[in-house]
């Protein structure tokens, strides 16, 4: 993050000596500042951007852990000699497994 601040400021120094004078009634004070606020603004959105997009890629990574749960304990359970089911606490049934699947219909 320090380094896109020492670029913005960089970016306005040399945007201040490249611009034309400002326009009558509007000070360079002015203008410097209303650049800095632009810069500022646009840090803003890139630094949300990458949050998102860092948040995007968490949840990926946490879906493909969870689905790679899913498929050992799906292994796992077929490895077994018996019948398999599990169920909530409220007493829902949330899986069944294929032996029990195919001895049951």
């Amino acid at each position: 993050m320090q380094t896109l601040s020492l670029i913005v400021v960089v970016l306005i120094i040399a945007g201040y000596f490249v611009s034309p004078p400002p326009p009558p009634g509007f000070s360079t004070t002015f203008v410097v500042l209303n650049r800095f606020g632009a810069m500022v603004a646009l840090m803003v959105i890139v630094w949300l951007a990458a949050s998102y997009r860092h948040k995007v890629a968490e949840q990926a990574s946490s879906l493909a852990d969870e689905q790679r749960k899913q498929d050992q304990f799906q292994a796992l359970v077929e490895s077994l000699p018996v019948q398999i089911w599990t169920a909530t606490p409220t007493g829902e049934i949330d899986y069944v497994g294929q032996k029990l699947e195919q001895f049951a219909g």
